[in-house]
């Protein structure tokens, strides 16, 4: 009895490591959306790589993102050296749908100046990506 006792808890014990072996990280939107601006506005292109999808960095698609990619703009992150720095990213709106959404974030400098900024995304395999956007209004 006590042999098949363990057993049965080895069995359960590898079901249990298997399901949870299976089970997938949901990152929710919102926060693909707050990452995004943090790299945006720390100059962390390695980050931005990893939002956004790269058919977004031709010039036809966002002249913004083509600049930042290919080296020629720091314009975001020296904003945020004018504007001492971000204080903290609010998350105010979030509208997700099947394929896609927005999420609208109030950023806060240390000069205690605040950007709303609305963030197109979308889902590509399982996967939420901010869209080619302009940042002419950060």
């Amino acid at each position: 009895m006590y042999y098949k006792l363990s057993i049965q808890s080895v069995i359960w014990f590898f079901c249990f490591l298997l399901l949870t072996a299976c089970e997938k990280t949901v990152i929710k939107p919102e926060n693909i959306a707050v990452d995004y601006v943090n790299a945006v506005y720390a100059g962390d292109l390695e980050t931005f790589k990893t939002l956004t999808l790269p058919e977004s960095y031709t010039l036809e698609a966002s002249e913004d993102y083509y600049l930042f990619v290919t080296g020629k703009s720091t314009a975001r992150m020296l904003t945020a050296i004018q504007r001492k720095g971000v204080n903290e990213i609010v998350i105010e709106k979030v509208k997700i749908y099947p394929s896609d959404g927005k999420v609208t974030i109030k950023v806060r400098f240390n000069n205690e100046q605040v950007k709303r900024v609305s963030l197109p995304l979308i889902k590509v395999n399982e996967r939420w990506y901010v869209e080619a956007t302009h940042w002419r209004y950060w």
